[in-house]
């Protein structure tokens, strides 16, 4: 087999998903449960859980803003308040691959909230301002997630989710613009997440006009 066809394999499939929603969009099969009924998905968190890092585990307050586009990836801004050293806002990236690679190879189980909740599993990378105060620095934020449905997308594009996660955070007082002390944390937290779907017709817009057969 030439080394090239494997590339280009991956290539169409990865074009066949990223223009699915012109498609597919208000249907359910294949386990998409009206995730493609808009293209750009808007969510807010909030919550609180356990922070560790200091001399004992304090409890903190956890929120975050997420886009992200055709369910897979987008920026993404967190913010953790609480006592020392729970304070500190990220902004990065997160990435929800299992989605895409599931409904691509269909292995959808059909069930829909397990569907859901496992292809929800979320990765975070980002650089992490800390601690939130005079002494502020970067760093690095790594960060999970997984959300169990409470409302599906079915509904008007809205969405409700019991989301539980972990974030680290840890900047160097030796490295440029790291803070005057080391900080290093890791936080455990549960939230109430809501999402809505929007219809923003980018993918419509690189479709190309239509032509009709007379």
């Amino acid at each position: 087999m030439h080394a090239g066809r494997p590339k280009k394999a991956l290539g169409l499939a990865l074009g066949a998903f990223l223009l699915l929603p012109i498609s597919v969009a208000a249907d359910d099969r294949g386990g998409l449960y009206h995730r493609f009924d808009g293209d750009l998905a808007s969510s807010l968190s909030l919550g609180g859980g356990v922070a560790f890092g200091g001399s004992e585990p304090v409890g903190h307050f956890a929120a975050d803003l997420q886009l992200r586009y055709l369910g897979l990836a987008g920026p993404l801004l967190a913010f953790g308040w609480g006592p020392e050293p729970a304070r500190f806002a990220i902004a990065g990236v997160a990435v929800r691959p299992l989605f895409p690679a599931i409904f691509l190879l269909n292995w959808s189980t059909g069930h829909e909230w397990f569907d859901l909740a496992f292809q929800s599993l979320s990765f975070e990378l980002g650089a992490a301002l800390a601690p939130l105060d005079a002494e502020l620095g970067v760093g690095l934020a790594l960060g999970g997630s997984l959300s169990l449905p409470l409302l599906s997308p079915s509904y008007g594009g809205w969405s409700l989710a019991l989301k539980m996660g972990g974030r680290y955070v840890h900047a160097r007082s030796n490295a440029r613009f790291g803070p005057q002390e080391d900080v290093e944390v890791g936080t455990l937290y549960l939230a109430l997440e809501v999402e809505k779907l929007w219809a923003t017709g980018w993918t419509r817009k690189s479709e190309g006009p239509r032509y009709r057969l007379p």
